[in-house]
């Protein structure tokens, strides 16, 4: 019948068959849960599908282990937190683990009382069918769908690492999303819940003394609507920590409910059956916890280990069911620190810290191995991220540093790198200039200024120094005849026009040159304020206008200053990256990089230092091409600014100059 949902049970292969005048003998029906009897009576299977529930111990194995394993965050002894350790990490796993006891318990109870149903109807006694029927629908839809949210809730309690197909959750998840629709939609198995409690509260009403004694374990709840009914639990200080309340509450909630629906069972509540469905349910489940704690048979400390996570899933069910239960007005509000509801969660809070100490005593005692587990992040040892790396290397795609796929094209040359012209100049003005477009310091000298003064700048200062090449080269990268990005390199002391001659011989696809490796090094944009050059003709548009405000020109002239630093550098035989600028829309393709890279390899064959005056956005480019920060200006944008900035909080914030130096890679190839 083709693959099944997210890859899961692919090893099942789900078929059908039409069969016409076919007789089976009842020897042969492999009937483990059906029946049919002697007669022909078809008797429907009780929900086997319930052992389901015990994925619910698997995964929260798995993420508790995990959570206890990973840090992150800061401690005053240097060493990280332990995530479970925090609240929002404990607060939703530790439940899971609550669940996870009160179903296993549960279902070994209701092994013995299929056992002792299935004795009965051997001797043709069918008085328990009806119960055992209601109890299990009721059972199947409240377990499968908490096991499918538990489980989603796990894996993100674990992060980026739980969605990875080594923690194992992924797989465990695809494998029991079917079990909410084994049988049938749950939708469906609610109206016969509702079915037997709605039976069970008409043959309570009508009895001419209703009594608690007719009702079955599964309807007892509803012995509070009769004459003389328990009280609702008066929830004073400290009533949280008493498991008979919070077993009262639910069982109250799923009373009101099933009476209210009673009254109004042609209403326009759609969603009634499903709402209290999950009431009956879990007023069930609360009784069987309420016995469970009184019959535990452990030492003291276990005991009250074990008390505490039956007393967790009580509260956390009682705080999921805050609608129904303020509704009802089973629970009064209060807006006091002392109310109902935030004792609720205060008790909850105070368990989970309680429980922390023993969460992987209490996984461990599953018993799981492994191989069982079958997750990298779950392993007993806790060592999650060895393990994680050794699936890791199981990989196909692992095997070689680069796949086979990918090694022709990453040989390859992206782009060239070509001396510019003159005709360039529009296309590297107009690349600046939207490279530059949210530069802040950029922005603030050009506030008052025309929007074409930045392009009319660089335009002015490109012919400048393309009528010295030998002294300021500039470089374009080239792919398909679009410009990406240009740099220009300036030479002090020294001129270099051999070297450069030398550089663009060498661009052959002959002979891969030193400019073109490793070119797939991420990109950036930069530029030098100043060269060496006492001074650049600009256009009248650029130069400082009389209207320009004070504190822009104090602005100007602290960095103007600044460059009497760089002066100083530039009076020493070295190379230096006068300005750059990568096209925004090719960012990220290693161009920056390969542009530094043709400087410095010059700089490595003349053994001098590169140096470069940094914006406060191209720093890192430059650092991961072997520049270190030599020396630094720091500006509070804000201080200099007459109005602030258009978008975001308005502010301009810190802005930082680097001065970095490059040494030479002396006898480097």
């Amino acid at each position: 019948m083709g693959p099944k949902a997210m890859g899961g049970m692919a090893s099942v292969d789900n078929g059908f068959a039409r069969f016409d005048h076919v007789r089976i003998p009842r020897d042969n029906m492999l009937s483990k849960f059906a029946q049919v009897t002697a007669e022909g009576k078809y008797l429907q299977p009780p929900h086997a599908k319930l052992s389901y529930g015990g994925m619910l111990y698997i995964r929260a194995t798995i993420s508790i282990r995990y959570a206890t394993v990973r840090r992150q965050g800061t401690k005053t002894n240097g060493l990280e937190t332990q995530t479970i350790n925090y609240p929002s990490v404990h607060y939703r796993l530790l439940p899971i683990l609550s669940h996870a006891y009160v179903f296993i318990q549960l279902g070994r109870n209701l092994t013995k009382a299929f056992d002792n149903m299935s004795s009965r109807l051997a001797s043709g006694d069918t008085s328990l069918l009806a119960e055992m029927h209601a109890t299990t629908s009721g059972l199947k839809i409240l377990i499968t769908s908490m096991s499918i949210t538990d489980l989603e809730v796990a894996r993100r309690s674990m992060g980026g690492h739980g969605y990875s197909g080594f923690a194992g959750l992924g797989r465990i998840y695809a494998e029991y999303l079917p079990a909410a629709t084994y049988e049938g939609d749950n939708f469906v198995l609610d109206q016969q819940v509702v079915r037997a409690a709605l039976k069970s509260l008409s043959r309570l009403m009508s009895a001419e003394s209703p009594s608690a004694d007719t009702l079955s374990p599964s309807s007892y709840y509803l012995r509070l609507l009769s004459k003389d009914p328990e009280p609702i639990p008066n929830l004073t200080a400290g009533a949280w920590k008493n498991s008979s309340t919070a077993v009262s509450l639910l069982e109250w909630r799923a009373a009101l409910m099933v009476q209210d629906l009673a009254r109004h069972a042609k209403g326009p509540d759609a969603n009634a059956n499903q709402r209290v469905s999950k009431a009956v349910t879990e007023a069930f489940v609360a009784a069987q916890v309420g016995l469970m704690s009184q019959e535990l048979q452990l030492t003291e400390i276990d005991n009250r280990v074990i008390q505490d996570l039956y007393r967790l899933h009580l509260l956390t069910t009682i705080e999921s069911s805050l609608a129904d239960l303020l509704s009802f007005k089973i629970i009064n509000p209060t807006s006091d620190s002392a109310g109902p509801i935030r004792s609720l969660r205060a008790e909850i809070a105070s368990l989970c810290l309680d429980l922390l100490p023993n969460a992987i005593g209490l996984t461990d005692a599953f018993g799981f191995t492994d191989w069982e587990l079958d997750s990298a992040l779950g392993v007993h040892s806790g060592a999650v991220y060895e393990s994680l790396w050794e699936k890791a290397q199981t990989e196909p795609l692992n095997r070689e540093e680069v796949t086979s796929g990918y090694a022709p094209d990453m040989a390859k040359p992206q782009f060239s790198l070509e001396s510019a012209t003159v005709a360039d100049i529009p296309v590297l003005a107009k690349i600046f200039t939207e490279a530059f477009a949210n530069d802040r310091d950029t922005e603030l000298k050009y506030l008052h200024e025309a929007p074409e003064a930045p392009y009319d700048m660089m335009s002015g200062a490109l012919q400048h120094w393309m009528s010295r090449p030998s002294k300021y080269p500039v470089l374009k990268a080239v792919r398909s005849g679009e410009i990406l990005g240009w740099m220009c390199w300036g030479y002090s002391g020294y001129d270099a026009e051999a070297n450069i001659k030398a550089a663009e011989e060498n661009q052959t696809e002959e002979s891969e040159p030193r400019v073109r490796k490793n070119i797939r090094a991420s990109a950036y944009y930069e530029t030098s304020e100043k060269d060496d050059t006492p001074a650049i003709e600009q256009d009248e548009a650029t130069t400082a206008a009389d209207d320009t405000p004070e504190k822009i020109k104090c602005l100007k002239a602290i960095e103007d200053k600044e460059n009497d630093y760089w002066d100083e550098i530039l009076s020493h035989k070295c190379m230096f990256i006068v300005a750059t600028a990568v096209s925004p829309s090719h960012q990220g393709q290693g161009v920056g990089s390969a542009l530094i890279r043709w400087g410095t390899a010059q700089a490595d064959l003349d053994e001098v230092s590169c140096w470069v005056h940094s914006s406060d956005s191209g720093w890192k480019a430059f650092e991961k091409n072997g520049f270190k920060e030599h020396r630094r200006l720091e500006l509070e944008l804000d201080e200099y600014a007459d109005k602030p900035r258009e978008g975001g909080d308005g502010k301009w914030g810190k802005y930082i100059f680097r001065y970095m130096q490059r040494k030479p890679h002396v006898g480097v190839s």
